[in-house]
């Protein structure tokens, strides 16, 4: 295409664009990308993905190029316009007709017209959710003179009753409205927002940005949410989602207990980690006031859920997991069907990370580095010449590894402050020494630690991600397991297993000349005791991190099956009857009370299908034979085009 050509008819069919905008002439100038307008650009996952992707609508002018509208489709819309290449021109007519579950509320926050209007069908989310749950009469600053019932009343005035029993809102001021959402979504308080909006109406001279305070920013809050929680409502209740799985946590926040609950559900073929709701908690923090809570919350969403809900995640905090009282216990006795109970790998290996870092120097080693956070960001004059200061000691045990990375990375300038002022904080060498061979694999498990949380990954990646982490431990270290016939003088046990001493010491030499001068400058006592400690450390994350296993018994212990799988690269190695046996067995019951019976033998079919295909087409194997742990649920079967559908 020559770099200065019109906009071609075929484009819209081809490319998905719409002309948005003529000259005087007639000619087309402008067009957008409808992948942007209709479905939104796709989420950015994986590991060292920092920010979100920006939602604004791409727009091209002329000249038109193709190779632009190809690198933008690929890379901003890769999964839908990989679907959407496969089509054929008569299915492309019909591809932007589906509304999907990603436009959410954007579908009415994108208005083009003078007023919104928003119905929520489930008259319980307005009057038990938003005028109960997340609302608490000392937050409203209420007056002498104003009872609560008052207040309550004027904090749901743009709710209005309808003859059906549901609620309806009519939003007049649409851009004061978006602007206003916007703000809140960015972070500003009500009384920010309400701050920020003045600000627009005086620069902009825009007189539907006037006159809006915190109280209608609030009001406006309450319609997001109770519009938000409608479209999960729909989503929980929808007749193809059979199942969905449920993770709680509990947290304070500026001295405000906080109720965190995520929902995870498979729709149409495509996974959602939706953040379901966090709920202020005004009651004292047990076990049933939780399950309280959630049942209350859960029963107005979808009043099915003791059918469906088929796992529940937790941090493993006794009030949570506890075998008798906890929150995942009651939750489990509420439910119709076996609930898989799922400990958050994540907060295991913070565990095992907080306990091998105590060991070192029996707690010592910990001791001194958090001491020497604290004087070292006291020291304001050093912060100012270094232009760093270094990392704050957090309750998050990986982020330790932080600390060492900036205390090693300035070790030169903060020896020199040390032989300067002499302060009791300041490390010996031995300490340095084990800092810098520790380090390492502090690091890599801080990889692990971000990847085992991507909102998209399933059990079985994360397994294997972390038997990923300590084979590459074991490989440093060439640690193995007992019994053996080596030296005993060249080894380190504890345990099941040993490390070889001597790839300690090549562990430190690969540190860098500072770490090799200093460990040989050292004493042979304090050189023996680095080999030890640094060997110990290693044997004790190798031992504790292979027992961690997210899914766990009623006694909190490690469930004997694990999770079933459900990527295709891992369906086609079970044999038919495994996968009967393993996949769909546990769960026949659960899928009986949705599925009929011929529903349940085409799923079995579909997997006879899936391993004939693996079988006699090379294409779908070199496709399936790339997949891994890195590859996430909906990339994964979106590779097979909509084939298999009950397998999803």
């Amino acid at each position: 295409m020559p770099r200065g050509t019109q906009f071609q008819q075929a484009h819209i069919a081809m490319f998905g664009m719409e002309p948005v905008e003529r000259s005087v002439g007639g000619e087309i100038q402008t067009v957008q990308c409808r992948f942007c307008v209709q479905f939104g650009r796709e989420r950015r996952e994986g590991p060292g993905v920092k920010r979100a992707r920006t939602q604004n609508t791409q727009l091209f002018t002329y000249p038109f190029r193709m190779e632009l509208f190809r690198r933008h489709l690929a890379t901003q819309h890769t999964e839908d316009w990989s679907r959407f290449q496969s089509l054929s021109e008569q299915e492309r007519a019909s591809f932007f007709n589906v509304t999907e579950v990603n436009a959410g509320i954007l579908r009415y926050l994108v208005n083009d017209k003078d007023t919104l209007h928003f119905v929520i069908t489930r008259s319980e989310i307005v009057t038990n959710i938003v005028a109960e749950m997340f609302f608490h009469t000392e937050e409203e600053d209420l007056e002498c003179s104003t009872s609560e019932a008052v207040t309550r009343a004027n904090a749901l005035k743009l709710f209005n009753r309808e003859d059906d029993g549901s609620f309806s809102v009519t939003i007049k001021n649409v851009l004061r409205f978006d602007l206003a959402v916007q703000s809140i979504a960015s972070g500003c308080s009500f009384r920010q927002t309400a701050k920020v909006m003045d600000i627009y109406h005086k620069a902009l001279r825009n007189p539907k940005l006037r006159g809006l305070n915190d109280h209608m920013v609030s009001h406006f809050a309450r319609v997001v949410l109770a519009v938000t929680l409608q479209i999960i409502a729909d989503v929980l209740s929808d007749p193809a989602v059979w199942a969905f799985s449920l993770a709680a946590d509990s947290s304070t926040h500026l001295g405000v207990p906080l109720l965190d609950q995520r929902v995870r559900v498979c729709l149409k073929g495509t996974l959602y980690n939706l953040h379901l709701v966090l709920v202020p908690f005004f009651d004292r923090h047990t076990s049933l006031n939780y399950v309280k809570l959630m049942t209350t919350l859960l029963n107005i969403l979808c009043p099915s859920w003791r059918d469906k809900l088929i796992s529940i995640s937790s941090d493993g905090e006794n009030t949570m997991t506890g075998r008798i009282g906890g929150v995942v216990t009651l939750l489990e006795k509420e439910c119709s069907n076996p609930v898989l109970r799922i400990w958050c790998v994540a907060h295991q290996l913070d565990i095992v990370v907080k306990e091998a870092t105590r060991g070192l120097l029996h707690e010592a080693f910990y001791k001194v580095a958090h001491a020497l956070s604290v004087y070292l960001r006291a020291q304001q004059n050093l912060i100012n010449d270094m232009g760093s200061k270094c990392p704050k000691d957090t309750t998050r045990w990986i982020a330790f590894g932080g600390i060492l990375s900036w205390l090693l990375e300035h070790r030169r300038r903060l020896v020199a402050h040390f032989e300067e002022k002499e302060p009791v904080q300041a490390p010996a060498p031995l300490w340095w020494v084990i800092a810098g061979a520790a380090q390492p694999f502090f690091e890599r498990i801080a990889f692990t630690f971000t990847t085992v949380q991507s909102p998209m990954m399933v059990l079985s990646q994360q397994r294997q991600e972390v038997r990923n982490l300590f084979d590459d431990i074991q490989l440093v270290l060439q640690i193995g397991s007992l019994p053996h016939d080596l030296d005993p003088s060249t080894i380190i046990e504890g345990g099941d297993w040993y490390v070889s001493k001597d790839s300690i010491h090549s562990l430190i030499i690969d540190q860098g000349s500072w770490a090799r001068d200093m460990f040989h400058s050292l004493e042979e006592d304090d050189k023996d005791l680095v080999v030890e400690q640094v060997g110990r450390f290693g044997l004790f994350l190798t031992a504790a991190g292979l027992h961690i296993q997210a899914e766990r018994d009623p006694q909190n212990n490690p469930r004997e099956l694990e999770a079933p799988h459900v990527l295709p690269h891992e369906l086609v190695k079970l044999r038919h009857g495994e996968f009967v046996t393993d996949v769909v067995d546990p769960f026949r019951g659960h899928l009986a009370k949705f599925w009929n019976v011929d529903m349940i033998d085409d799923a079995e079919k579909d997997h006879r299908d899936l391993l004939a295909a693996y079988a006699r087409e090379p294409r779908l194997k070199t496709i399936l034979d790339t997949h891994n742990e890195k590859t996430f649920f909906n990339a994964a079967w979106d590779c097979l085009q909509g084939r298999f559908p009950l397998l999803w």
